[in-house]
């Protein structure tokens, strides 16, 4: 079921059962369900707890949250593919892409679903990632080397 189906299916309880006395348990489910949807298309920070009852009106807003958050984004032009960063990187996309999933590296799905995700990257995100992966390597090591002291010639 789609989002705003969501959304119309809570209006419709609104209006059957606006004091709220007795929808709120379809309305609690609807906010799992759509929790759900919003965990497996990676947007945890819109996960909810699931809970027994839930004001309808708090549901509508949840959902219509749910919606704008996941509403497509437009990209800048100039807006990187993981194939494109990767080639820059010197890396694998299979590595751009980890990067991206770990939540190192910003990038927007512009794609139609979460099955298969198309990726880009704004170039100041990958400017702060990168930034970010130079504050955290390890200072080179400066101490010198030993000299040899043996004697080759006989």
């Amino acid at each position: 079921m789609s989002l705003t189906k969501y959304l119309t299916e809570l209006d419709a309880i609104y209006e059957a059962d606006p004091l709220g006395q007795w929808q709120g348990h379809r309305a609690a489910a609807i906010v799992g369900e759509v929790s759900d949807l919003m965990a497996r298309a990676g947007h945890g920070e819109l996960v909810r707890a699931p809970v027994p009852d839930v004001d309808v009106t708090a549901a509508k807003c949840y959902v219509a949250h749910c919606i704008a958050a996941t509403a497509e984004k437009p990209t800048e032009p100039d807006a990187l593919t993981p194939p494109e960063v990767a080639k820059r990187l010197g890396v694998t996309p299979e590595t751009v892409i980890g990067w991206i999933k770990s939540g190192q590296l910003k990038a927007s799905n512009v794609g139609k679903g979460v099955a298969k995700p198309r990726y880009k990257i704004q170039p100041a995100n990958l400017e702060r990632f990168m930034a970010s992966r130079q504050s955290e390597s390890p200072t080179p090591r400066t101490t010198a080397r030993k000299s040899s002291t043996k004697n080759y010639r006989s």
